[in-house]
């Protein structure tokens, strides 16, 4: 992802690296990542706060699935339909994101998520629409 207005990270976050899934990410520091183990299909999942908070969220690695796969996935959870679809580029490599709105808690709000294979695995990464683009500035594969 390159976006010039948005610096690589921001003062202050913290980097966190997974070796095992390949890959690294800059967090804001309120936040302790939670690795949850993964299973046959869901290779782990790691959250960074929640999405209800500022810059909190989440990726997902999984085995590769289509991307109408994660597409219903987003319709089975979200009353609304997926407002945009559109392709980025996230540390050279060419991946798709997904624009909807979503309840949290009580609020509704602008998620994004950003589907990126590599080496057979699909690395997703969710967040509110506003902050993904930050989020993804700072993410490297290993």
């Amino acid at each position: 992802f390159t976006d010039s207005s948005i610096s690589s990270v921001p003062t202050g976050w913290k980097t966190y690296k997974n070796d095992k899934l390949g890959f690294s990410v800059s967090h804001d520091p309120a936040y302790i990542p939670l690795e949850v183990p993964g299973d046959a299909q869901q290779l782990g999942l790691i959250a960074f706060g929640s999405l209800k908070n500022d810059y909190g969220f989440d990726i997902r690695v999984s085995k590769g699935n289509s991307l109408e796969y994660y597409k219903d996935q987003i319709t089975k959870q979200v009353p609304e339909k997926i407002d945009k679809e559109e392709t980025v580029t996230v540390d050279g490599i060419i991946g798709t994101k997904f624009t909807y709105k979503q309840v949290i808690v009580i609020e509704k709000f602008d998620v994004s998520q950003v589907i990126v294979r590599k080496n057979n695995k699909d690395y997703v990464i969710t967040a509110k629409s506003p902050e993904i683009n930050q989020i993804l500035a700072t993410y490297k594969f290993n």
